[in-house]
């Protein structure tokens, strides 16, 4: 069964992008130690730098880097962008060449001491990210009726745990 058979192509392009983001989060996650600056500029040239440093941020936010680097939320690429020193527009031409943002992705994947999850992992992250995230609406498109259990405070993950 493919991803296509249980979504529809806007619930998979909401899935596959960035969500909305608060305040907190731009704080928590968008803010570059110096040790992150100096792995985000050993990157050639504004562009490749900002489009790192998204990645950067963004895998420990979401657990994953959406395809679409460039569409990662203003703000975040403003705080960064400042840090930098860079546009933030320059954001805009990165991913041209697939192979930057995947080989970027690798990079950043080993900086912050990540792995390729398998599928019982991906699995459990899922569950656990739509308890403590019902607000971005991943969880409804799995689990329908779930958001509904949750306001009448029944459990979340009893019958996930017999799945996994």
């Amino acid at each position: 069964m493919s991803t296509r058979d249980v979504f529809s192509e806007q619930e998979l392009a909401r899935l596959r992008g960035f969500p909305e983001i608060t305040a907190e989060d731009v704080i928590r996650f968008f803010t570059l130690s110096s040790a992150d600056e100096a792995f985000a500029r050993a990157s050639r040239g504004a562009t490749a730098m900002l489009g790192r440093a998204v990645q950067l941020c963004t895998l420990p936010w979401l657990g994953y880097v959406p395809d679409d680097v460039t569409s990662a939320p203003t703000v975040a690429v403003a705080r960064l962008a400042e840090r930098l020193g860079v546009d933030p527009g320059d954001l805009a031409g990165y991913g041209a060449r697939e192979q930057t943002r995947t080989d970027h992705l690798r990079a950043v994947m080993g900086y912050r001491g990540w792995r390729s999850a398998d599928e019982r992992e991906l699995w459990r992250w899922f569950c656990v990210r739509w308890t403590l995230h019902p607000d971005q609406g991943v969880g409804e498109l799995a689990f329908p009726g779930g958001q509904q259990r949750r306001e009448q405070g029944q459990p979340q993950l009893l019958g996930v745990a017999a799945q996994m």
